[in-house]
């Protein structure tokens, strides 16, 4: 597989992001979701839903030999969303999408990084150092969508200070407390 790019997405992009969220969450949420709650779900996105996240920056894609093949946006705290074409799923697409969106989203903001992910996500967060913070269920579209809010706590290279988790999504620094590390520097 040759190397992975990120670049800021473009509107020209927004035709090809629809097509890699509608093929991810078909093909890739279907193993913890009825296939007719994924359909009505998307039923509601259009090609120029994309284009104000586009507009504000906050959306880059990934590509690979110059063809996008992963979607990625964020804010400051918030990790919004992570969608690899289905083809390109398992060979680190998703980590090249999630680092870039960490890093986007700490950019001038301290605390948790959080997002909202879907069930069959949960092992790729996880091994990437999120941590659930509760289940709970959104409404998208006309269905109810099992989800889970993850944190990721960063530890800023040139802050001394470690945080640590004290429930939920509380945290605080290691001089006041000696809990139980859930968090990891980044690299």
């Amino acid at each position: 597989m040759p190397p992975f790019t990120i670049r800021i997405a473009q509107r020209e992009d927004a035709p090809t992001i629809y097509t890699i969220h509608q093929a991810s969450l078909i093909t890739l949420c279907v193993t913890h979701y009825p296939l007719d709650t994924l359909q009505r779900w998307f039923s509601s996105k259009t090609i120029e839903g994309y284009y104000p996240a586009i507009d504000q920056h906050e959306m880059f894609v990934c590509e690979s030999d110059k063809a996008v093949i992963g979607f990625g946006q964020a804010v400051p705290g918030e990790v919004v969303a992570i969608f690899v074409h289905p083809d390109f799923a398992g060979r680190g697409v998703g980590k090249c999408l999630l680092d870039h969106a960490v890093q986007c989203a700490s950019k001038d903001y301290e605390g948790p990084i959080k997002l909202i992910a879907t069930l069959n996500a949960e092992p790729f967060y996880a091994k990437h150092g999120f941590h659930e913070v509760r289940r709970y269920t959104i409404e998208r579209a006309t269905c109810n969508f099992p989800s889970w809010k993850w944190n990721w706590m960063l530890t800023n290279p040139t802050d001394q200070q470690d945080w640590h988790w004290i429930g939920d999504s509380t945290y605080a620094s290691s001089k006041l407390f000696n809990n139980v590390r859930l968090c990891f520097a980044t690299h």
